[in-house]
């Protein structure tokens, strides 16, 4: 470079051929973008070794490629990648002379990418932001960019791609220059994280805007020691993203933000875990350390195979190896590394590297999280015995062995359900495993549930008390979020939990009224379908439950979705199967004054009322069997529904959905006022 200064630029600005050199002219975009690609690999290389000559026009190959509009055009956008590497580069080159009015004008092209709809071109800028700022910007234009990003995320109409660049550019520029605007910074990516206060409400709404905001917080947050209420605030915000469920035609697109929201939570573990110095956050005390801990194993026990190795991984690495085997904030920057630049890690293989070395735990003020012993003990269990034998398949060891992950980590964290501090995260994160509809996933869960249940007393109090509590923080309408992501799989749980009869009978009404409420104003099919094996499992206890459980299930045959009437007409028929003589719908010891039974002959067996003899039981299985439940014809259901209630003693229902009860008249629809079709079609123009 030192021979023939700035030929190489002239190559790549304008096209043409260089007299002082016989490099070819870049006149296709692969030539400028590894020309320029290529100066900005030989920058890191030579530093002070260029010659000034070269240093000047290397400088000002930026400006000149966008003076020549190198960046339009098909391609144009990995001509602007190579061009932000080359900024950092430029920038990084600490003995090149460097004056303000190069810094400014390297800033506009800093935020003009920083706004582009490519990710890549975004995270390029906000790492040129990041040399740049650390090197060679001064405060005044350190506060400018600050005041720059803070009002782009404030604007109403900002375009959604410029403000996932703005996170970027918040987290890449060091906590030192942020100076006392470290707060404020703060303040924005923690809104930003939990998409709070967006100027344009719903418009705004995006999930990697929200990650990167996360990675932000994260980025800044571990660098520096920050106050209490400022950690408070990022601790706040990091819970708020550990239940980030957003979805849409993507799919489970809040497990983005989860997931980084995770490494975040890990790296601010393993801080505290190790000796404290003046530049890292501490928490208040070990209770944050449990929370962390507790929302992370959430996540370990959930249904996304993704999201439960790396939480298990992570937990293993901060719980279970040596702090001097792992550099401070590798966590974090695999994370940044994944999110950013698409470089995957196995989080699992990372801790099983560094797992030779026993923790410390040594207690401080925020560590150890609580029951630390039976943390390291689960985690700790190694993963899967070496293949043996002389005739090994090693594919297909390899494969058996990523397949024994899921029922591994199932195993593992399930009985950690005896301690109160981590049981309602564990719970919350098992029933949409154990009640979702990934089969393999389902099958480990259900079996390391119900053998903690066995195995271990009073288990089973623990988990029904907990899947209540689920009930109500689910709530019951259809239009919210949380009732659709975790009604139907708590009922599923539960379903499957009587039908192992690991459920007590004190719990049989309680459930039942959870039930209830749960589908009563639904049009949840899913819902309605969950909910039918648990009023069939609740049939097992006489009284005034069955009673209430068989009247649901008759609703259900009367209901307008074909499915539910076929689903419960199928669980319904297996049930009574299993009734050998009379079968008891009577109210019991819990009979009101209000019931009435049904003035039937059969009503009575042995002058028991409300006991359905063999001889009905039978006529009602029939009559499950052969009755075409999901048809349309609504005088074959009516008249197999009506027997069926009067076999089983029933009222017939004056209210609710069953197509039984009587239709509320249609009210008078008031004429409508002539419109300017109705002229048209009558004149027919």
């Amino acid at each position: 470079m030192e021979a023939a200064p700035g030929t190489g630029v002239k190559s790549v600005t304008t096209g043409g051929t260089s007299t002082a050199s016989s490099a070819p002219a870049a006149s296709t975009v692969q030539a400028k973008h590894g020309a320029v690609a290529g100066v900005a690999a030989l920058i890191e290389v030579l530093q002070e070794r260029v010659a000034s000559e070269n240093q000047a026009a290397i400088r000002n190959l930026v400006p000149a490629l966008e003076k020549a509009r190198a960046y339009r055009g098909r391609g144009g956008e990995v001509v602007r990648q190579a061009a932000c590497r080359l900024l950092g580069c430029v920038a990084s080159a600490e003995s090149w002379a460097f004056k303000d009015a190069t810094a400014v004008r390297y800033l506009q092209t800093v935020d003009e990418c920083a706004r582009h709809a490519t990710d890549l071109i975004q995270v390029l800028a906000a790492d040129a932001l990041g040399v740049l700022s650390r090197i060679r910007l001064n405060p005044e234009l350190c506060n400018k960019c600050i005041d720059n990003y803070l009002s782009g995320l404030k604007k109403v109409d900002e375009t959604i791609s410029a403000r996932r660049g703005y996170c970027l550019c918040l987290g890449s520029m060091p906590p030192s220059k942020l100076g006392d605007r470290r707060g404020e910074v703060l303040a924005a990516l923690c809104k930003e994280a939990q998409g709070l206060e967006l100027p344009s409400c719903a418009d705004q709404e995006d999930p990697t805007t929200r990650q990167y905001a996360v990675l932000a917080l994260g980025r800044l947050c571990l660098a520096t020691a920050v106050s209490n209420d400022e950690l408070s605030a990022v601790v706040v915000a990091l819970k708020a993203c550990m239940h980030d469920y957003a979805a849409d035609r993507r799919g489970d697109v809040g497990s983005w933000v989860r997931e980084v929201a995770m490494e975040v939570a890990a790296a601010l573990l393993d801080v505290q875990r190790r000796e404290p110095i003046d530049d890292q956050p501490q928490l208040p005390d070990a209770t944050a350390s449990t929370q962390l801990v507790a929302l992370m194993l959430q996540q370990a026990v959930e249904k996304i195979d993704r999201l439960r190795e790396r939480s298990f991984g992570l937990l293993r690495t901060v719980l279970c190896t040596s702090e001097t085997l792992l550099p401070r904030g590798k966590s974090l920057q695999l994370a940044y590394r994944r999110v950013c630049h698409s470089e995957a890690y196995d989080a699992i293989a990372i801790s099983e590297e560094a797992g030779t070395a026993s923790p410390a735990n040594t207690p401080r003020g925020s560590w150890p999280p609580a029951h630390i012993d039976h943390l390291v003990s689960a985690l700790g269990q190694p993963l899967a015995p070496a293949p043996t034998g002389e005739n090994l398949d090693c594919f297909a060891a390899s494969s058996s062995t990523k397949a024994d992950r899921h029922g591994f980590v199932f195993d593992a964290l399930v009985p950690l359900l005896a301690h109160e501090e981590y049981r309602p995260a564990l719970v919350m994160g098992l029933v949409v495993s154990v009640g979702g509809l990934t089969e393999h996933t389902a099958k480990d869960a259900k079996r390391a549930l119900l053998r903690h249940l066995n195995n271990r007393d009073g288990a089973a109090n623990e988990v029904c008390n907990e899947l209540l509590n689920t009930f109500d923080c689910a709530g019951v309408r259809d239009s919210e979020p949380e009732a659709r992501r975790l009604l139907a799989p708590v009922l599923n749980t539960v379903g499957i939990l009587l039908a192992q009869e690991a459920v007590p009978q004190e719990f049989a009404r309680p459930f039942y009224d959870k039930a209830m409420r749960a589908v009563k104003t639904s049009r949840d099919i899913g819902r309605l379908r969950a909910a039918i094996a648990v009023f069939i499992g609740l049939l097992k206890w006489p009284g005034m439950v069955r009673r209430k459980s068989m009247s649901m299930l008759l609703q259900f045959l009367g209901t307008s979705f074909p499915t539910v009437r076929q689903g419960t007409a199928q669980a319904l028929y297996i049930r009574l199967l299993e009734e050998e003589g009379d079968f008891d719908v009577s109210d019991g010891d819990e009979a009101t004054a209000a019931f009435v039974p049904p003035p039937r002959a059969e009503a009575e067996v042995d002058g028991r009322p409300g006991v359905v003899a063999a001889s009905a039981l039978a006529e009602v299985l029939e009559l499950l069997s052969v009755t075409p439940w999901g048809t349309d014809n609504d005088e074959a259901l009516t008249s197999a529904l009506r027997e069926v209630y009067g076999k089983l003693h029933f009222d017939i229902p004056t209210g609710g959905r069953s197509i039984l009860a009587p239709k509320k008249p249609k009210e008078d629809v008031m004429p409508r006022a002539a419109q300017y079709a109705d002229l048209v079609r009558d004149n027919h123009f």
